[in-house]
């Protein structure tokens, strides 16, 4: 990566700095650069044939899109990445699909997330989100997808972020109690702690009121 590029990522948060002195360049610590190359091979396979990708430095240009803005783009959204080698890529040996990369751009500019993309942040599967959108404890919107020219439910990601501050899912519970997931569910409700709709399979969605 070159200086301009690592000030960039470093400025969007992506790579922390490990000491900053007046008048003497940025210093990283190894670790983190690992950690930030780590994120990005997670995302990666061995794939050199599709057609459709380009090194993320020329796809932030081909979009004119600031390339920190790309990498926060695939981090956020898991979007595949391709490498010769994912175990020995280097920032520059990461590809990414511009279809994918142009989705997720629309799906920032309308403020909506796919309904997949909300299942992994709650912890749920896209059954338990549909059936919060129709009980409106989250909002939809449609979306023309860039790929199909079709016109697909979204959901808002504003009512994503309202959804969060007053809801917690049993999986998000788990992961800070320790506990298995159904282990952790059954703890609430011994307690008498109800969840958000048990009938229409909510049950494992609790008002952050009622377990904190």
């Amino acid at each position: 990566i070159d200086r301009n590029i690592l000030s960039k990522l470093t400025q969007a948060g992506l790579i922390p700095r490990y000491l900053e002195v007046a008048k003497v360049s940025s210093l990283y610590h190894p670790r983190d650069l690992d950690d930030f190359l780590s994120n990005l091979k997670t995302l990666s396979i061995s794939d050199t044939s599709k057609n459709d990708c380009e090194a993320i430095l020329s796809a932030s240009r081909r979009l004119n899109i600031p390339t920190q803005r790309v990498v926060q783009i695939i981090l956020r959204d898991k979007i595949q990445l391709f490498a010769a080698d994912p175990r020995t890529a280097k920032f520059r040996d990461f590809r990414v699909s511009i279809e994918d990369l142009r989705e997720a751009t629309i799906r920032d500019k309308a403020g909506a997330i796919h309904q997949k993309r909300a299942a992994e942040i709650l912890g749920v599967n896209e059954y338990a989100v549909s059936i919060l959108v129709r009980k409106g404890l989250l909002e939809s919107q449609l979306v023309r997808e860039f790929h199909s020219g079709r016109e697909r439910r979204y959901v808002c990601s504003a009512s994503m972020e309202v959804f969060q501050k007053n809801y917690v899912t049993v999986s998000q519970l788990a992961k800070q109690s320790g506990r298995p997931p159904g282990s952790e569910a059954l703890y609430h409700m011994d307690r008498g702690v109800a969840p958000v709709d048990r009938r229409s399979g909510c049950h494992t969605i609790f008002l952050k009121r009622d377990v904190t």
